[in-house]
């Protein structure tokens, strides 16, 4: 498994109450010079969320296998959101019916795969989860350094005022204007969840479409010879928003 974003020292956390199972998978990630970390129980997995910073999280619906009805793993993905909106969380679950999908991305998974699978699979989930995770994280480290002006089309960035400006159009002192303007330039062609935007952004896991809008709209309204009709900065219906590449 190749990353196309290269980081050393990629670390995952296997939840799964079956140790043979779990044995296994962590044997087949660490062939791609992944290290793993496993915990069989929802209570041991909390406490190691919380001590070590983990690229992902494969993570099983159901941590007690002799109770059908047991659903750690969902308590458990949504005690992993209360701190950490960017780590990935892939599901595993044996039931692959609807309402069991959309309960896991309802609380915040970022993919599901049923058992049994192809581990092939699974590792290319993994690659792509832990791959979007370092584009993002890279995102946003750029975002708390002072850079260069940026240029985009007929639009300048000016970070020493605070600054975006077209032509006649300005708008000057919104930092998080320029922030968000800055991140969708360096990740032209690039479809930016508004979660993942308003995270970076504003700091924040609770999500506020309404403040996202407004600031889109503003880009709009400099970037865009019509706004209503954007050519540029582009809605992805149901997900979030792209600039297109130049």
């Amino acid at each position: 498994m190749v990353f196309l974003i290269k980081e050393e020292n990629l670390k995952v956390l296997i939840v799964d109450d079956d140790k043979d199972f779990s044995c296994q998978l962590k044997e087949k990630i660490e062939e791609s010079e992944i290290f793993c970390d496993i915990c069989h129980s929802r209570d041991d997995a909390m406490v190691a969320v919380q001590r070590n910073l983990y690229d992902l999280v494969v993570l099983d619906i159901q941590l007690d296998s002799s109770d059908a009805n047991n659903h750690d793993g969902i308590s458990l993905l949504e005690f992993i959101r209360l701190s950490n909106m960017l780590q990935p969380v892939i599901m595993l679950s044996g039931n692959n019916s609807l309402d069991t999908r959309v309960r896991c991305f309802d609380k915040g998974c970022d993919d599901f795969i049923e058992k049994p699978f192809l581990i092939r699979e699974l590792l290319a989930i993994i690659k792509r989860q832990i791959e979007k995770s370092l584009h993002y994280r890279a995102s946003s480290d750029m975002l708390s350094l002072p850079g260069a002006p940026l240029r985009y089309l007929g639009a300048f960035v000016d970070f020493s005022t605070m600054t975006i400006s077209r032509g006649d159009l300005s708008i000057s002192g919104r930092s998080k204007l320029v922030s968000l303007f800055s991140l969708l330039i360096r990740n032209q062609g690039c479809v930016l969840p508004r979660e993942i935007l308003f995270s970076l952004v504003w700091g924040s896991k609770e999500y506020d479409e309404n403040s996202l809008n407004v600031h889109i709209c503003q880009l709009r309204n400099i970037l865009e010879d019509n706004p209503r009709r954007p050519k540029h900065l582009k809605t992805v219906r149901g997900v979030g928003y792209i600039l297109e590449k130049v």
